[in-house]
Parts: structure tokens; sequence; C-alpha cells
């Protein structure tokens, strides 16, 4: 019995992910350069493990705060991704 209800917890996780997946895409096709939606995506195609399209996000992140010149923004973000190139480097 807990097997199942680990199961369906994670299946109502998988389901809740894609539900903001498809509302910041949805989001992101008004604001093509809002921030919150590009970092939520970001880590919402990490969570389930599509790795490619996080890093495409992530991408579209680091040229808007480069474009809009936002230094600590730039920070910030390189302070995010810097574990994760760590990991690359293993």
């Amino acid at each position: 019995m807990k097997k199942e209800e680990e199961s369906s917890k994670k299946q109502d996780l998988e389901a809740e992910v894609w539900g903001a997946i498809a509302a910041f895409e949805q989001i992101l096709e008004a604001l093509p350069t809002d921030r919150a939606s590009l970092e939520a995506l970001w880590n919402a195609y990490e969570q389930i493990g599509d790795f490619a399209k996080a890093r495409g996000y992530l991408l579209r992140l680091g040229n808007v705060v480069v474009d809009e010149g936002d230094v600590d923004a730039v920070r910030d973000l390189v302070e995010k991704v810097r574990p994760h190139a760590a990991e690359d480097a293993a």
C-alpha cells in the first residue's frame, strides 16, 4: 500500500510540474523575456529530468539578464549555475 501511495504522490507532483510548465510557457508567449518564467521553466525541466530543455531556458535567462545589463542578476545566476558546472566537470 505504501508503494502505491508514493507512486500516486509522484504522479501528482509530476502532473503539477507539467501544469506549471504549460502555464509558464504561455506567459513566455506574451512576455518572452519574463525572468521569473524562464527561471521557473529551467527548474521545472530539471526536476523532471529534461536537462536539454532546462539548459535552453537557462541560456535564455542568461541572455535576458545580460541584455538588460543587470549585473546583480548576472552574479546571482552565476552562483545558481556554479554547482551545475561542477557536476558537469566531474
